[in-house]
């Protein structure tokens, strides 16, 4: 008995395991159809993987805003005294390799 409720309990731990790893799959490309079967029907009987779904799409949606507003803002700049430093190591290095 005891053996059998164990097993059932991993089986539903690497159900959500897998549930959440498509879930997160699919906020990036599209599922295959069996992968999008498999994940309707753990989340119409799993709260939590569907919590989780709602949590990481957030973030995920999060992370795509930051990103993509620190890229249009920002500029790469080097300072003058790192950039004449790294013309000078340039130099010796060219100039070491004709010697």
């Amino acid at each position: 008995m005891k053996n059998t409720i164990y097993s059932k309990l991993k089986f539903i731990q690497y159900n959500c395991i897998e549930a959440q790893r498509l879930a997160i799959k699919r906020q990036e490309t599209k599922l295959l159809p069996s992968e999008y079967m498999r994940l309707k029907v753990h989340m119409a009987g799993c709260s939590v993987c569907r919590e989780f779904e709602k949590f990481s799409a957030l973030v995920n949606k999060a992370m795509h805003t930051r990103l993509h507003s620190m890229n249009s803002n920002a500029t790469a700049t080097l300072e003058d005294n790192y950039k004449k430093d790294l013309q000078q190591k340039i130099d010796d290095f060219l100039n070491h390799d004709n010697k």
